[in-house]
């Protein structure tokens, strides 16, 4: 969400001169969107275009001068997103984190291959109990723990953080993606990291 450490960096790049977009993703925050706090990789590199687009309307902006700064969850869908959007001309991430290699494998890699099964078993449970008319399940779960405690509303949050998401589809979507899967096909440049 934009008022977490985004708007830092935004704040930060905009003093180096350089002009910054901070916006809520779709589902998330101020945007719209149900099921409210919806983690969609495949939206949020949509999410990353259409702030591109927008840039490129701008009388203010050189669209031959575009990059994109991707914080958390956010440094693996700004190079998922740049993959197939050459106006990108620059990537940055900020303790970048490949959500689906997460939710497969765990942090560190050391998750049992038990916990992906379930999370899935829980995913087709929760949708057959909607199709039966359940309401939809407003928690968390469908996480990993560890990441579900980072996502706590953190001070000076907008207040309109929701703390609910729909496990059976973000589990689902969010296993499948992959950051960095085709990073050589972003826009031609030197990659490097520190």
């Amino acid at each position: 969400m934009k008022e977490q450490s985004p708007s830092i960096y935004a704040e930060r790049l905009a003093d180096a001169g350089f002009a910054a977009l901070v916006f809520d993703a779709a589902y998330q925050g101020e945007s719209e969107g149900e099921p409210r706090g919806l983690e969609n990789p495949f939206q949020r590199a949509e999410d990353i275009r259409s702030a591109v687009t927008y840039l490129t309307t701008r009388d203010d902006i050189d669209p031959d001068h575009i990059g994109a700064l991707g914080i958390c969850a956010s440094g693996g869908y700004v190079p998922y997103g740049a993959q197939t959007d050459h106006r990108i001309k620059a990537v940055a991430t900020v303790s970048a984190v490949d959500m689906g290699s997460v939710i497969r494998e765990g942090l560190g890699r050391t998750q049992d291959p038990e916990i992906l099964k379930a999370l899935l078993d829980q995913a087709g449970a929760l949708r057959t109990a909607e199709a039966r008319g359940a309401a939809p399940n407003g928690c968390r779960h469908g996480f990993p723990t560890t990441l579900r405690n980072c996502w706590r509303k953190p001070p000076g949050s907008s207040g309109r953080r929701s703390t609910s998401t729909a496990p059976r589809a973000a589990t689902t979507l969010v296993r499948t993606a992959d950051g960095y899967c085709a990073a050589s096909t972003s826009s031609p440049s030197t990659t490097r990291t520190r």
